[in-house]
């Protein structure tokens, strides 16, 4: 028999093996803060990275399309989450040295208001490429590599449709029981990593 306290967030596990669709953004109100501010301690020097961010949003909208990769027995949910999280970032950080040969460094950057400008529009651009290009067979592969999950494809192709309304893309991330401020928070979170993803995805060969 396990001296391990009872879990304070097992019912969430419940409820989302029920499909109860109201159970992502109770746990995300729940966990979301908590699971951040734990690597946030662990990775002091990367506070402000949106790929932090990113890593907790992406843990808990995993989990919750396929809560039955959780088992309660070996540890508690919270303690699940920040794994997963950790393994996210962690997985981000190697992404971003491998990619490092094809990324300006930052001394570059600072030195070229020109690029900074290019960057910037490119970064703001991801949108446009979207729309502008969603028939080329190209922009197709590339929405396929962004997307990591169904929820991530469902948010694409709203991308793609123009839309902009903060309650559709709540919707389909199953948040839409947070506050207007949270659901803005996550859908633009979701969004960002997607156009960061597309960007990527351009290539040299467009530049």
């Amino acid at each position: 028999m396990s001296d391990r306290p009872l879990d304070p967030h097992i019912n969430f596990h419940s409820r989302l093996l029920e499909r109860d669709p109201t159970a992502p953004a109770d746990l995300a109100q729940a966990v979301l803060g908590v699971v951040l501010e734990r690597l946030r301690r662990k990775y002091p020097n990367f506070v402000h990275d949106g790929d932090l961010d990113d890593s907790v949003a992406d843990a808990i909208l995993s989990y919750c399309e396929r809560p039955e990769q959780f088992v309660p027995s070996k540890m508690s949910l919270l303690a699940y989450l920040t794994m997963s999280a950790d393994g996210d970032f962690r997985n981000a950080l190697a992404r971003a040295r491998r990619r490092s040969r094809r990324v300006l460094s930052l001394e570059v950057v600072e030195e070229s208001p020109a690029r900074r400008k290019t960057m910037h529009e490119r970064a703001h651009s991801a949108d446009d490429i979207v729309i502008e290009r969603m028939e080329s067979e190209r922009l197709t592969e590339r929405v396929r590599a962004a997307a990591h999950s169904p929820a991530e494809i469902r948010i694409l192709q709203l991308m793609v449709d123009g839309e902009r309304r903060t309650d559709h893309f709540a919707s389909v991330l199953g948040v839409q029981r947070l506050s207007v401020n949270d659901q803005r928070r996550l859908v633009k979170q979701v969004k960002d990593r997607l156009k960061k993803r597309l960007v990527r995805f351009e290539g040299p060969e467009d530049e």
